[in-house]
């Protein structure tokens, strides 16, 4: 397994982005980047592919649907569960997810939280996928 300090606050977002850009991991720093139709950038990755491992988007929006499905069927059966359920139900649920834990502090917290978790999860997945391990980088305190 491959030794990298990856930068685990940056992987996450890399792999929730379903954007126009492309996320790369650079295997010597552990930096996860983005570039931006930035030919300097687009040349440095072109000139040692070896460096740089992409990062395609590891979640899909069905995904990100079924995991606040299940964080609200862990709720308890009270107001915020079912004012929760209502919003998954509507159109335009992510949007409306969001504005609806407004409403519910605690919730939103546990949420976030849980969230966190989740795409922790995920980017520990997929270096594993990629046979990386992530060791501590210099930088971190």
């Amino acid at each position: 397994m491959r030794k990298v300090p990856v930068d685990l606050s940056m992987l996450p977002v890399a792999l929730e982005s379903h954007g126009e850009n492309q996320w790369y991991l650079d295997l010597e720093t552990g930096d996860v980047f983005a570039v931006f139709d930035d030919p300097a950038e687009e040349a440095r990755v072109e000139e040692d592919p070896e460096r740089f491992l992409p990062i395609d988007p590891a979640a899909s929006a069905h995904d990100d649907f079924r995991a606040m499905e299940d964080f609200v069927a862990g709720l308890p059966a009270d107001e915020a569960r079912r004012d929760l359920e209502r919003v998954l139900r509507r159109s335009k649920p992510f949007r409306n997810f969001r504005e609806a834990l407004h409403d519910w502090p605690e919730m939103k917290a546990r949420w976030f939280a849980a969230q966190e978790q989740r795409s922790e999860a995920v980017a520990r997945d997929w270096l594993a996928d990629k046979e990386i391990e992530a060791i501590p980088r210099a930088d971190s305190t």
